[in-house]
């Protein structure tokens, strides 16, 4: 059993759902909205075994709000994937991504990487393919494609020192 805090939940959710420079009354009111819907869901915990709700009927309940909640979550990523703003992808030596595969990939991945890392933080990731692996359409076998979360100039600092830091 976890002893986390709905503020600390709160917390969680902020770092994977809300942008790192979202307005204060925008954090202020879905913290209110959090809250209020843990608070919800703990009174109808507090109510399963009492008179007036049976412990089955109870869980029957809470199984009903899991599958509409599972439901809900899997909509919303749905619209998430649908509504994404195309991720920058940078044009590499006269050519850019052109296999929607390859395209979709980055995407996923950074998506998946930005909802991981903490407020302020960056990211940069490379994909390359290998030898005479390359893909159609895509440039010359070993070809590579970046996907950044940080400005051109601070992505291009962060190679300098990962190499630096490497080959000393």
């Amino acid at each position: 059993m976890s002893d986390e805090t709905v503020a600390e939940w709160f917390e969680a959710y902020r770092r994977i759902a809300m942008a790192p420079d979202a307005p204060p009354l925008q954090i202020s009111e879905c913290e209110a909205a959090f809250h209020a819907g843990a608070w919800s869901m703990l009174n109808i915990f507090k109510q399963i075994g009492t008179p007036e709700v049976s412990e089955d009927d109870g869980v029957e309940n809470l199984e009903r709000l899991n599958a509409e909640l599972n439901a809900f979550a899997a909509r919303k990523a749905a619209e998430a994937i649908e509504h994404q703003t195309p991720t920058p992808v940078h044009e590499q030596s006269g050519f850019n991504v052109r296999q929607q595969e390859i395209e979709n990939l980055l995407r996923a991945l950074g998506r998946d990487i930005k909802g991981r890392m903490p407020p302020n933080w960056g990211f940069t990731l490379l994909i390359s393919s290998f030898g005479k692996q390359g893909l159609k359409g895509e440039g010359e076998p070993g070809a590579l494609f970046y996907l950044s979360s940080v400005e051109r100039e601070g992505a291009i600092e962060m190679l300098k020192e990962f190499i630096r830091m490497n080959t000393q």
